[in-house]
């Protein structure tokens, strides 16, 4: 062997070496009985091992957190003490970048089958069973993953904070005519938002809870109750909330129900601080069960792969880089569309009256998941405003006489650089104006708010100048009796919203105005048309009744409609007033 080849051989080992040596720091515990922080990477389908504590827990399963929307896996040990706690208290822990890490949310399918994959790979690393911490969108993409990506069979349990298992009204707004500028100038709009319009979500739960995988792996669900204060940053996401009830400022508690799992614990948490160990974890803790010595292995041979779905267009879904909106299997499209009864907003009004900002609630785990579903009921509070860029923006808006407080919510890009707000005579009102960055559906959106209690009646003018030009989301939230009154109900192919009684048009000699916008999507969140129909006049006490879009007659099944029904009527007193009513579905 000639010196050359043996430099040859030399170098080829040591290069063997280093790779190993980088594997094994990419994936094993270093400095084990040390806390450490895994490094920072935000690769996709990358995923690390939390340090081994000095008094593991030999027949606990291993802690896999599974962060939620927009989201990174640094979220658990970032100003954030749930991964330390959970090495204090003797737990082997692992994390996982999902899609959303490299930037841009993905859906539950796509983050669903890599988050599968992962824990396949992770498996063959610990060589015992997971249970699973998911926030937010984090506990759909781990129901995709254990029933669609047949991963259940490593996961002993499922624990999510505050996931919307039947959908987000949030979603909802930022697919909604009114705010389609902004949130397309912000990214809002993505394959992870889109699938969470509470529409889709109907369609998703369809498809996942008849599944012959769902309720193979145990869950337990939370759900937190408070959203801040005024000028907070969580603050108008759980105004605009509050019209469908308790809400952690994103995702109310009607919608964190999961169909399969009772919900453990309502509490006093934002939707931040629910995913936080000081706030959670001893709840968590309560909830991992110990392993046996058979529970400790593994038996795949009953795992579903992914290409066992039997609806080919799930399939192409599943398998697709980019979301499509597929039309149901057949054996769903029959379901019956009447409402299901849920635990009602007084109920949970209720339970959550007396929580402070650490207080809890556990709920009976013998409630029926399936008593606790929302209905497609909504309450009427606000009247929503949009456009494209401007710098100089005028909006006006009517206010009743039973209207308690009104509270504005302007977002846009770069803040607003003077904010005059005018009453019915046209004198300014100073207002308490605060700023605050938006971090969850209109990331990087500055929004700014303000609130005047008990509003003269009459038309309002609000004045805005904007640091630049940008488009913009303006919210008038109302806290007025009028808002119960407002209801939309879905029937077969069709919705029906009910109206308040009005005063007779004689009193004005103007009928009541009403627009509906109803914009639809098919494949590739195209948007195909947007129908407006003018329902002027509508008589007191009738139905307003939106049926499914002309162009959707022959191909329904592949749309999910978002619906924006903007009202302007008059009150039993003949005062003016303007409501505006978004949700989205599928026909």
């Amino acid at each position: 062997m000639t010196t050359r080849s043996l430099q040859r051989i030399l170098r080829s080992l040591f290069v063997i070496a280093a790779l190993l040596v980088f594997t094994a720091s990419w994936i094993s515990p270093v400095d084990a009985g040390k806390f450490f922080k895994p490094p920072a990477t935000y690769e996709p389908g990358s995923w690390y091992v939390g340090a081994t504590p000095d008094n593991l827990y030999p027949n606990a399963p291993v802690i896999l957190f599974v962060q939620g929307l927009n989201s990174t896996a640094q979220t658990w040990w970032d100003n954030n003490d749930m991964y330390e706690l959970a090495y204090q208290n003797g737990y082997q822990t692992a994390f996982v970048q999902l899609y959303d890490a490299g930037g841009t949310a993905r859906s539950m399918w796509d983050n669903g089958r890599l988050l599968a994959n992962t824990i396949r790979e992770m498996y063959a690393t610990f060589r015992k069973p997971f249970v699973i911490v998911a926030h937010s969108k984090g506990g759909i993409d781990t129901d995709a993953a254990l029933i669609h990506y047949g991963a259940y069979p490593y996961v002993k349990k499922v624990i999510t904070l505050g996931s919307p298992h039947d959908g987000a009204e949030l979603a909802d707004l930022a697919y909604s005519s009114w705010a389609g500028w902004l949130a397309d100038i912000l990214g809002a709009k993505s394959d992870g938002t889109y699938v969470l319009q509470t529409g889709y979500m109907q369609y998703f739960r369809q498809l996942t809870d008849t599944h012959p995988n769902a309720g193979k792996t145990p869950i337990v669900t939370l759900a937190g109750t408070k959203w801040g204060s005024f000028g907070s940053s969580y603050y108008w996401g759980g105004l605009y909330l509050s019209q469908f009830g308790t809400n952690d400022g994103v995702v109310t508690v009607n919608r964190a129900y999961h169909p399969n799992a009772p919900m453990i614990a309502v509490g006093g948490w934002n939707h931040d601080t629910i995913r936080k160990g000081s706030s959670t974890f001893n709840i968590i803790r309560q909830h991992i069960p110990l392993l046996t010595a058979s529970a400790q292995t593994v038996t795949v041979a009953s795992v579903a792969p992914p290409s066992s779905l039997t609806s080919s267009t799930l399939t192409s879904l599943a398998s697709s880089s980019s979301l499509a909106s597929p039309s149901l299997p057949s054996q769903l499209s029959s379901l019956s569309s009447s409402p299901v009864s849920y635990l009602s907003s007084e109920t949970i009004n209720r339970l959550s009256s007396s929580f402070s900002t650490s207080g809890t609630q556990v709920i009976s785990t013998r409630l029926s998941a399936q008593t606790l579903r929302p209905q497609a009921v909504l309450n009427g509070s606000v009247y929503v405003r949009g456009g494209d860029a401007q710098k100089k923006v005028i909006e006006t808006f009517a206010v009743e006489p039973s209207v308690q407080s009104l509270s504005l919510s302007w977002l846009n890009q770069g803040g607003v650089k003077s904010f005059t707000l005018r009453d019915p005579q046209g004198k300014v009102q100073y207002v308490q104006v605060s700023c605050e960055i938006d971090q969850e559906w209109f990331q990087g959106a500055s929004v700014t708010q303000a609130a005047v209690s008990h509003p003269k009646p009459g038309m309002w003018t609000l004045e805005i100048e904007q640091s630049y030009a940008s488009p913009y989301l303006l919210l008038a939230q109302f806290a007025s009796p009028l808002n119960d009154k407002f209801q939309a109900k879905q029937g077969i192919r069709k919705w029906f919203v009910t109206l308040p009684d009005a005063a007779k048009s004689s009193i004005h000699g103007a009928p009541i105005w009403h627009m509906a916008a109803l914009k639809y999507t098919l494949e590739q969140h195209t948007v195909k048309k947007i129908d407006r129909f003018d329902l002027s006049g509508i008589a007191d006490g009738t139905l307003l009744e939106l049926p499914v879009p002309q162009g959707l007659k022959e191909d329904s099944s592949k749309a999910l409609i978002n619906y924006t029904v903007d009202i302007q009527g008059y009150d039993e007193g003949g005062f003016p007033y303007n409501r505006t009513l978004i949700w989205s579905s599928m026909p």
